[in-house]
């Protein structure tokens, strides 16, 4: 077991492609922001509230989310890492930051967004997300980066994260209709669900983040090496991720739901 001193440094490093991607989907949401004339100065105010509160959730995973971090670096391959990293910060934080969003009131003391409009809002955000995906992806130093060819299969990524996306908000939904004690038995629910997921995804592509893991010598630039996912043909790379993703699914929204009933 690594002391928080060392650990820290280990999450330092590991979370440098998620910090990059978060970084870049993170300036094309601003953008849309300050710049949709159709948003009311509440609207603003309610996303400019998720940012900011989603951006905390992930600066407080050190002490949020140790357990999940330590089971995930128990392997090196830099795309698994990445997946879960966008994994838990959708299926928890959003969600989290959603419920809490809902409860945010303007100087009236009405919502600063309707549930149907926040909705509306919400969808629209996609459009800016995948632009963000589509336009940065691509450039050769965020590959280099990430040193991950997910970048090169912006449809499939974009689906799996717009269903996570989506999930995130009608988990919230149910979650504010619930009081407090029930709401927290249904967030303790949804934590062991994403970390169920995640486990299971490591125990079945445990053969595969050997081998990704490993880096061989580039042609170009003698003495560096790259990770050797990268020379893999692109069919067998396309199967795995896709593969992937589905493992990781989404948050099993069904049973979550139905334990309403128990309480």
């Amino acid at each position: 077991m690594n002391d928080s001193g060392s650990f820290g440094a280990i999450h330092a490093d590991r979370v440098i492609p998620f910090e990059s991607l978060y970084l870049v989907v993170t300036k094309n949401l601003e953008a849309y922001v300050d710049t949709d004339p159709d948003l009311s100065g509440g609207e603003r105010k309610w996303l400019t509230y998720l940012g900011s509160a989603f951006r905390a959730r992930y600066r407080n995973w050190l002490t949020e989310e140790i357990t999940y971090l330590q089971k995930l670096y128990t392997q090196d391959w830099d795309t698994f890492t990445l997946t879960a990293h966008i994994y838990l910060h959708i299926c928890v934080d959003l969600t989290l930051v959603l419920l809490e969003s809902f409860r945010l009131r303007g100087d009236d003391g009405e919502p600063l967004v309707t549930r149907t409009r926040g909705r509306a809002i919400f969808q629209r955000i996609e459009a800016a997300f995948e632009t963000a995906i589509h336009a940065n992806w691509k450039k050769t130093h965020l590959i280099r980066i990430l040193s991950s060819r997910v970048l090169e299969f912006d449809t499939l990524f974009i689906g799996w994260a717009a269903g996570l996306r989506n999930t995130a908000w009608d988990l919230a939904t149910e979650l504010h209709t619930l009081k407090p004690p029930d709401q927290d038995s249904l967030i303790r629910g949804l934590r062991q669900d994403v970390q169920s997921k995640m486990e299971s995804a490591l125990q079945r592509f445990w053969l595969w983040a050997k081998i990704f893991s490993l880096r061989a010598p580039t042609v170009a630039s003698i003495g560096y090496t790259q990770p050797i996912e990268q020379l893999w043909p692109h069919w067998i790379s396309r199967l795995v991720f896709r593969s992937l993703f589905r493992v990781f699914g989404s948050p099993n929204l069904a049973i979550l739901v139905n334990r309403k009933a128990d309480f």
